[in-house]
Formats: C-alpha cells, sequence, structure tokens
C-alpha cells in the first residue's frame, strides 16, 4: 500500500529495482476508468521465487478492479490479492 495521494489518474507513480531479498522488483500504477480500475504493471527480477505475492488495494470506494499484467481481478476497498 502507498499513500493515497500518489494514487492517480494524471500519471503513473513508478518504483524501478526496488531491492528485496528474493531479488529486484520494478511496479508501475497507475488509476483509470475515473477511478474504478488499478493498473499494475509488475515486474520481479527473482533470484528465487517467494511462496506467494500479495497485494494490497488501496482502501477507494470506487475502486472496482485491479489489472496486473494484463490479469483483471474484481475488488473492493482494501482487498488483498495474491497474485502469481
Amino acid at each position: 500500500m502507498v499513500p493515497l495521494a500518489w494514487l492517480t489518474a494524471d500519471k503513473p507513480t513508478l518504483f524501478e529495482r526496488i531491492a528485496t531479498e528474493f531479488g529486484p522488483v520494478s511496479v508501475r500504477f497507475q488509476l483509470q476508468d475515473e477511478g474504478k480500475s488499478l493498473k499494475v504493471t509488475f515486474e520481479p527480477k527473482f533470484r528465487h521465487k517467494p511462496q506467494k505475492i500479495l497485494l494490497h488495494t488501496p482502501p477507494l470506494k470506487e475502486l472496482e478492479q485491479v489489472i496486473v499484467n494484463d490479469q483483471t481481478f474484481k475488488v473492493g476497498p482494501g482487498d488483498v490479492l495474491s497474485i502469481k
């Protein structure tokens, strides 16, 4: 989860090559469709794969879906998604 001010439709928010214990990860996200969708691009460069990857959705009451690397998930505010 990130500060709500970082979630905008105007421009994407980008984290590049963030170090994790599994290897670097890049993430880009941007609101779309008047806040009803959140598009996420997730690019891991894992040295070893984690057991699971969780995405905490923002607590936005308008949010209906999250699209992660072209896979669509129906969501509610504050849901937790397990992505592969």
